[in-house]
């Protein structure tokens, strides 16, 4: 249901054969842009300082300039941004909680009994806590097994899209 809900909502599109390949890891431009479609594809005015950003489609570009215009994404250097780098669900958690403003509600009294439950808490980046907390806590993602978050775990596109689509429910 999320992934159909997904496609109607224009946020993803298939491959060249129309497949939505649920299972695929997501990239850092392609997580970008589904973002950027589902704010409505604004249009950004900046240069990009990332070279290796050069060769992407003209719709990732436009989504990678206004996501790093707005804050909600940074490069992995000065020069580099590695759009084909594959997103880790902490980072995809710390991107969706900057594009909602990025502040701190009811989650914040949980963290301790997060960190008590969740046998992978450690694992979160301290950079991307308050964010796997807030997704959590606005059921946004849940575990890959009982008790465990896998921060560091790649994002599937069909992980993504239920993430989406409940976050637009949401809103």
């Amino acid at each position: 249901d999320f992934v159909m809900k997904s496609v109607e909502k224009g946020l993803f599109v298939g491959d060249d054969d129309g497949n939505f390949n649920p299972d695929a890891d997501i990239t850092r431009a392609q997580f970008i842009t589904v973002l950027w479609r589902m704010a409505g594809r604004p249009d950004s005015c900046i240069e990009l300082p990332f070279a290796d950003t050069e060769n992407q489609l003209p719709e990732f570009k436009e989504a990678i300039c206004w996501g790093y215009e707005n804050g909600y994404i940074k490069g992995t250097s000065e020069t580099t941004f590695e759009p084909e780098s594959t997103l880790t669900r902490e980072a995809g958690m710390k991107i969706l909680h900057l594009y909602s403003g990025g502040n701190v509600g009811g989650e914040f009294q949980f963290y301790a009994i997060y960190d008590g439950l969740l046998k992978d808490s450690s694992e979160i980046s301290g950079w991307a806590k308050g964010s796997v907390y807030w997704g959590i806590y606005n059921k946004l993602i849940s575990g890959t097994e009982e008790m465990t978050i896998a921060p560091k775990g790649t994002a599937t596109r069909a992980q993504l899209a239920r993430i989406l689509v409940s976050y637009l429910d949401m809103n």
